[in-house]
This record gives structure tokens, sequence and C-alpha cells, in this order.
């Protein structure tokens, strides 16, 4: 089975205005999603949620670590063409 979704180790810190001092928001995470898998993320609100799908998405760069979409760089023309995304609010 291809793995529609990796993150190996993955660091992402918002900037000093918009997170004072409490650090990078998602720290080592390391995950992998199948072809034909389904996944749920769950958490407190702050927790990453929506970060890590924006870094799946290509939206923002990881700051360590690699995020792949079936085999592809996140945000890479190969990985857009295989995803679709509907935001909440365009």
């Amino acid at each position: 089975m291809s793995v529609a979704l990796e993150l190996c180790d993955v660091f992402y810190g918002y900037s000093e205005r918009l997170r004072p001092s409490n650090g990078p928001c998602l720290c080592g995470v390391s995950f992998r999603v199948e072809h034909g898998e389904i996944c749920g993320l769950a958490g407190h609100n702050g927790s990453g949620k929506s970060t890590v799908l924006k870094l799946g998405l290509g939206l923002l760069r990881a700051d360590r670590g690699v995020v792949q979409v079936f085999g592809h760089s996140a945000g890479s023309a190969a990985a857009r063409a295989r995803i679709g995304y509907l935001p909440e609010a365009p």
C-alpha cells in the first residue's frame, strides 16, 4: 500500500508576534496515513490539528522534518495534483 500522508520528525513554530514565548506548536510530530486508510485528528484547541493539515497541503512549510503527500514534497505540483481542499472561509 502507498503512503498518502507522512510527517517525519516535523517541527513548526509561529512567529514570536503570533505566539509569544510558548515555543514551537509542533515538536517532533511523526505519523503516516496509508492510501485508503481513514484518519482523524483529535485534540484541544491550539493543539496543532489545523497546522498539521496546512503542512500537508503545503500552505505552511515545516521548520524541520519532512512532509510528503503520496511520496512527493507537500506543496509541490505533483502533491497538489493528488489532493483537494475546501477551506471553511475562502
